[in-house]
């Protein structure tokens, strides 16, 4: 299929934001907190025991910069873990570019990479690739996350056949697939397993009820009989015995499971590894990256003069500069060490999106998510609010995609470091989890430490437990919520009881971090990927479609970023491509036509079109 880039709308929106619906589900990738022990001193957490209300309401509607104080994560702060954790921070800015990147999680250094991989091929361009990040490299989703490389196998594929159709449904779970091969291929192919920590133990979905695991079943069946590849994820159906006598799971739960291939790894590592290949990968694109340099605003180039601009480029790099690489400079990305100009632009920002581009927070719809909302690593969800949106006509007559419609609602998770109270023989398993307790929890073990030591498990979820809204609309990855630090420490010990300690909170219980992160939650839970060209109002429609000509996003994962932020990534990346030598872009046959952002019926219902 072949697709030109028309005008395109990214967001609109027909009510104004207030609290919205809980979201029910299981989220892949959450985020945690940890102690400042380094600093002598501990992180703030919230005080007694109802956590505040902190969603954001329409007095609160512009997505703020990320704090400058995180908790500190296991896999930033570890001693070695993120080299290049400052790396730009002091001396020259790279004030010109051809394409500034913001952010420099998964999907801001996976932009580079491809960046790097698809120019070198045309001979004639040299060109400048800027990663702009607010705080330490990877220090968003993507370094606080659960370290799951697993993708989703088939949950919720009914769902999705009927919500769009088999073709669309069928490409959720290609692209997952597309993304976990080429990234697993990446590390294998430089044989970097053992620097990103990279396992293949497999994943356990638990279900709490018989009801859960028909549902499991139904999708599996579906899913087989349309394409989707199962055949190769060693599909497996535990009973509540297997579970009991070879895994230590409590009996008195009742739960049975279903297991499938997966991965785990240290994620910002990859992403080092990423990053670093980019900028050895071609002679014809230069890769630049400059830490604690956040771009507080960007403004429009009407004057295509680097005179002008100010602008201070080398002779050297001019000379090299290819005649047809002739975009003028559109934009000029402002941070607090200087002004960077630019060509192209990509939005790799995720849950703090609505920074740059508020009309991604300014005006929400009240959001009740669809089942489709969620894409656990497991099968199992808790039971859903109603559809998204009823009305919609049904399926067959295949309606625009809805998911230009919504912001990018920032949601905070939390996830900690405990150490298992027996030793790796003992444990006895090596996968990946999620599930049971209230459906949202998900960890894995480490064994990559001396054998001496017991495993340490990375655990996340418990956001039903969190009070309040869910820790929608929350921000500050800075602080911990003690109702969820509660919940997580109860989890292990009650699931799997005789593996982990039951003490108290002085340390003895085995937890070593705890941090939180952000993520970004869209309303039908598909990413935006694509042009950027949104509009608040039909008063601007008419005169302002191609004002963010040169923007692009890679965002909103709801949770679910790992298996997919690198093949949003390589799209984008393809766009800007395409634009740059004067080809037509081509969708990917992997990509569903849904998480593009001109695929929305914004136009027509404000009859503009």
């Amino acid at each position: 299929m072949r697709l030109t880039f028309p005008p395109i709308l990214l967001s609109c929106w027909l009510v104004p934001f207030i609290y919205f619906s809980p979201f029910v589900q299981a989220d892949e990738i959450f985020l945690r907190h940890v102690r400042n022990s380094d600093e002598g001193r501990e992180q703030r957490v919230f005080q007694g025991e109802v956590f505040p209300k902190t969603a954001m309401t329409n007095s609160q509607q512009r997505v703020l910069l990320p704090v400058e104080n995180p908790t500190k994560s296991f896999w930033l702060h570890t001693p070695g873990a993120n080299p290049p954790a400052d790396e730009g921070s002091t001396g020259p800015l790279t004030n010109d570019a051809d394409v500034c990147i913001i952010g420099s999680g998964i999907t801001g250094v996976s932009a580079a990479w491809h960046l790097s991989k698809v120019l070198a091929r045309e001979d004639l361009i040299k060109m400048r690739v800027v990663i702009l990040e607010a705080r330490e490299f990877c220090s968003g989703a993507t370094g606080r996350n659960g370290g799951h490389l697993t993708r989703n196998a088939f949950s919720s594929f009914l769902k999705r056949q009927e919500r769009h159709n088999t073709s669309e449904a069928l490409k959720s779970y290609l692209l997952e697939q597309y993304t976990s091969d080429a990234l697993v291929q990446f590390i294998t192919d430089r044989k970097l397993e053992n620097t990103v920590d990279l396992v293949e133990g497999g994943h356990i979905g638990v279900f709490r009820t018989e009801d859960e695991e028909q549902v499991a079943r139904r999708d599996y069946e579906a899913a087989r009989a349309a394409g989707v590849g199962t055949g190769n994820l060693g599909v497996r159906w535990i009973a509540n015995e297997e579970l009991t006598a070879k895994y230590g799971l409590n009996p008195e739960l009742n739960y049975t499971g279903v297991y499938f291939a997966g991965h785990n790894l240290w994620p910002s590592k990859l992403v080092t590894e990423l990053f670093l290949d980019a900028q050895k990968s071609s002679k014809n694109v230069d890769v630049f990256l400059h830490i604690h340099t956040p771009v507080t605003s960007f403004s429009k180039v009407d004057v295509f003069d680097n005179d002008t601009l100010g602008l201070s480029i080398s002779d050297e790099y001019d000379n090299h500069r290819s005649k047809n690489v002739c975009d003028p400079k559109r934009w000029t990305l402002q941070t607090p060490r200087g002004a960077v100009s630019c060509s192209y632009v990509i939005h790799a920002t995720n849950a703090y999106a609505g920074h740059l581009l508020p009309f991604l927070s300014d005006r929400h719809e009240r959001m009740e998510p669809s089942e489709e909302s969620f894409s656990p690593p497991g099968v199992n969800c808790p039971a859903h609010p109603s559809p998204l949106h009823p009305n919609l006509p049904h399926p067959e007559r295949k309606p625009p995609p809805i998911n230009g419609l919504y912001s990018i609602v920032p949601i905070r998770g939390q996830v900690g470091a405990v150490r298992a109270s027996v030793d790796a023989s003992q444990l006895g398993w090596l996968n990946s989890w999620d599930g049971g307790g209230g459906g949202w929890e998900y960890w894995f073990p480490r064994y990559q430490e001396s054998p001496s030591k017991h495993p340490l498990i990375i655990l996340g979820g418990a956001r039903q437990r969190s009070g309040g809204d869910l820790e929608m609309g929350v921000t500050d990855d800075s602080e911990l919520n003690p109702l969820v630090s509660r919940a997580l420490r109860n989890f292990l010990p009650e699931f799997l009881p005789g593996q982990f300690d039951t003490s108290g909170g002085d340390g003895s219980d085995g937890w070593e971090m705890e941090w939180t992160g952000i993520m970004g939650f869209t309303k039908t839970g598909a990413p935006f990927v694509g042009p950027v060209s949104p509009l608040a109002s039909a008063q601007d429609l008419a005169g302002n479609l191609d004002y963010y000509e040169g923007h692009y996003i890679a965002a909103g994962y709801t949770g679910h970023g790992m298996p997919r932020a690198y093949a949003c990534a390589e799209a984008v990346a393809s766009m800007i491509r395409a634009k740059i030598v004067g080809q037509e872009w081509r969708i990917p046959e992997w990509l569903p036509e849904q998480y593009l952002t001109w695929a929305t019926p914004c136009l027509k219902r404000r009859n503009v079109c």
